[in-house]
């Protein structure tokens, strides 16, 4: 545009630019991760993520730590696979009502030896980030509730999905973990 205005709809296209896929390693990310709001609860980024590790080939995150840890898991030679969001784990509800629902944990890892395990990523603090946090690994039952910390881990809801999990996970033999924003830190992905 030489000598010409640009007019409003020039200045919104310079500043937002054209996505395309970001290729990092073996993996990629399709267009740019969109951001959403959900009220009080503040925003999470949405997008797809292609991986020749997953056993689903592009798979649809809801928040940025799981984008974050599915790029580490790309990254890391011990993974041999992994899936997202893929084991159905049902659990009970209601104790009154007896109401079953279905879990789905957001990752199943497999390594190098033949071990599993199963990854579920929950933000410890909502209120106080720089809260020390306990880090979770779980092979058969959680730890009482006493000793979790407060936020996300802390909700009914919450300990019931993953006590379900812990079951599953015994039943099967594979080892649950709970990666908080403590455990991203530590590993650099924060």
């Amino acid at each position: 545009m030489t000598g010409a205005a640009a007019g409003p709809n020039d200045a919104a296209q310079l500043a937002e630019p054209k996505s395309k896929a970001k290729v990092k390693g073996k993996a990629k990310v399709k267009g740019k991760a969109k951001v959403k709001g959900k009220g009080r609860r503040g925003r999470f980024h949405t997008g797809v993520h292609c991986s020749a590790k997953a056993a689903q080939g592009e798979m649809r995150y809801r928040s940025g730590w799981e984008l974050l840890y599915m790029q580490h898991l790309d990254m890391n030679a011990a993974d041999v696979s992994y899936s997202f969001e893929i084991v159905r784990v049902p659990y009970e509800s209601n104790a009154k009502t007896k109401r079953q629902r279905v879990y789905l944990p957001d990752f199943l890892v497999e390594y190098e030896d033949g071990s599993k395990r199963m990854v579920e990523i929950k933000v410890a603090h909502p209120q106080s980030r720089s809260r020390p946090c306990l880090a979770l690994s779980l092979t058969h039952a959680l730890l009482p509730y006493a000793l979790q910390p407060a936020g996300k881990l802390g909700q009914t809801r919450v300990r019931k999905k993953l006590e379900a999990a812990a079951q599953w996970c015994s039943a099967n033999n594979v080892t649950l973990t709970v990666v908080t924003e403590v455990q991203l830190k530590a590993i650099g992905l924060l």
